[in-house]
């Protein structure tokens, strides 16, 4: 499942191929998760994104031919007895989807088993919401982040057969090193790793969060563009050094989420043996949060960090529409940073509120261009008929 450290599994397995061929072998589509190759080969959801972008759904059936090749050749070709594919996307499959996966994996191999990890409510919640608003998120809904476990992870029983799905409990505090990497090898009978691997997605603490949440949620900027996810990830680097508590959830919408969901939490538990509806432990180093609002409320060292970067003085209480303007000037430094401009001027008072305004429109207008563009695109190629699979005889 997601959040559970499958990100920094994939990054070594992908990095760091066995010295001897025939232990193991990752099998992959050219990068480390395989997710998107695997739910554009078999997912129905994405031949319904391609039409409703007005494109034909032969050239989503070209693109998983080609896949499916590549998927077809690397299990030909793997000299290794066990081969390792991983994709949280795996768990986004219908039935009927996952079992078309696995029988292309039978014709290969005479075992097909299913491992993951089962990551207890709270946490999982935790880390689910913060990869949410790291990821471009400006909506606060929390019961995205609650774990579907018997939802995602049933039909691999149906498919594989319940004595061939194993879960193991996300438990760091009992993997060697506290590592997640090593814990999975040593589970499979791989050779161990001389001590932990680092982590893959560095945690942000709560303020961090809520000045990223607070520019999202602001609307200053494209979602959903290439330019604007490169510049988010400059932005990260930078508030990781932004120390503090980190976020959590508030227990009393947890604990209600968890009520509505008994079910799921109910059919995860019979089948590891950590409880996973604990709620998180009250800390000094966690910041409860409950509503939208509590994420729109930077704390005090946020907002110095903030005056820090930008070289002008910022008052620890700032309102909402002060703390905005900020961080679209901050955003403009890194833009410009990226380009290789010199740092543009600070703007102040009715000039900056202009400029704020003028921000919010064009990215409104950016994201009507992104989806046009995206449409007649789709709609030029769909004139140019596919190129033949390899092997085929042209028409």
């Amino acid at each position: 499942m997601h959040k559970t450290g499958s990100s920094a599994i994939q990054s070594y397995l992908f990095e760091h191929p066995p010295t001897d061929p025939t232990r193991w072998t990752y099998l992959h589509f050219g990068h480390a998760n395989s997710s998107g190759s695997v739910q554009k080969l078999h997912s129905r959801q994405a031949t319904r994104k391609i039409a409703r972008a007005g494109g034909h759904p032969a050239r989503l059936a070209a693109a998983q031919a080609r896949l499916q090749a590549q998927l077809e050749q690397a299990l030909a070709q793997a000299p290794a007895d066990t081969l390792i594919l991983s994709a949280e996307g795996l768990t986004h499959l219908q039935e009927p989807e996952l079992d078309a996966l696995v029988q292309t994996l039978r014709r290969h191999v005479d075992v097909v088993q299913a491992v993951g990890y089962l990551r207890p409510v709270a946490s999982h919640m935790d880390s689910a919401q913060q990869q949410l608003i790291r990821g471009g998120g400006h909506r606060f809904v929390p019961s995205a982040s609650f774990p579907r476990y018997r939802t995602q992870l049933e039909k691999f029983e149906r498919v594989l057969g319940r004595d061939q799905v194993q879960y193991w409990p996300y438990e760091p505090s009992t993997f060697p090193d506290g590592c997640v990497v090593q814990d999975f090898l040593q589970r499979l009978g791989l050779t161990p790793l001389p001590g932990a691997q680092p982590r893959v997605n560095e945690r942000l603490s709560a303020d961090a969060l809520s000045l990223l949440y607070v520019l999202q949620h602001a609307a200053l900027v494209p979602a959903k563009q290439k330019d604007t996810r490169a510049i988010r990830d400059r932005l990260i680097q930078q508030l990781i050094r932004l120390q503090g508590p980190r976020m959590t959830l508030d227990p009393v919408l947890v604990a209600g989420l968890m009520a509505q969901h008994r079910d799921e939490i109910e059919w995860a538990q019979a089948r590891v043996a950590i409880p996973l509806d604990t709620p998180q432990a009250a800390s000094a180093g966690l910041r409860q949060v409950a509503t939208e609002a509590d994420l729109l409320r930077p704390g005090p060292e946020a907002v110095r960090w903030l005056s820090a970067q930008l070289g002008t003085p910022l008052a620890e209480d700032a309102p909402l529409p002060v703390l905005e303007g900020a961080l679209f000037q901050l955003w403009r430094r890194l833009e410009a940073e990226a380009s290789g401009q010199p740092a543009p001027a600070l703007l102040s008072g009715v000039e900056l509120a202009r400029a704020v305004r003028r921000a919010q429109r064009e990215a409104k207008r950016t994201k009507r261009r992104q989806i046009q563009r995206r449409r007649e695109a789709l709609q030029a190629k769909d004139q140019t008929p596919p190129a033949s699979a390899p092997g085929a005889a042209a028409a």
